[in-house]
């Protein structure tokens, strides 16, 4: 019997106002240092997707967003290794409150 499929679960958040989309500058991780990315992180287990994208947006940006003004607008399914696969959820939502600032220096360079 084969292993069962197990890839990583992403979920990101691409935050719209007008044509501009907010962008952090990965700092200090180890994983895509330098490179501009959306607000993301791994869904936790058991919880639901959506949930998981308004959660990392906050913990990042500062944000909150209700999960039910988040719209799913694309997934992607890659292999970030030969033995490492990545599903992607990409989230977007014109509306949340607060300014976006970043809550996580340690990790990100600047917004």
């Amino acid at each position: 019997m084969t292993d069962r499929y197990r890839p990583i679960v992403d979920v990101h958040v691409i935050l719209e106002r007008g044509d501009d989309i907010l962008l952090l500058e990965r700092q200090g991780t180890g994983y895509g240092d330098g490179m501009l990315h959306l607000p993301s992180g791994h869904l936790d287990a058991g919880e639901p997707a959506d949930h998981g994208a308004a959660r990392e947006a906050h913990e990042e940006t500062g944000v909150i967003i209700d999960p039910a003004d988040l719209v799913l607008a694309t997934v992607v399914h890659h292999r970030q290794t030969p033995h490492l696969a990545r599903i992607g959820l990409f989230f977007a939502t014109t509306q949340w409150t607060g300014e976006p600032h970043n809550a996580e220096p340690h990790k990100c360079g600047k917004l």
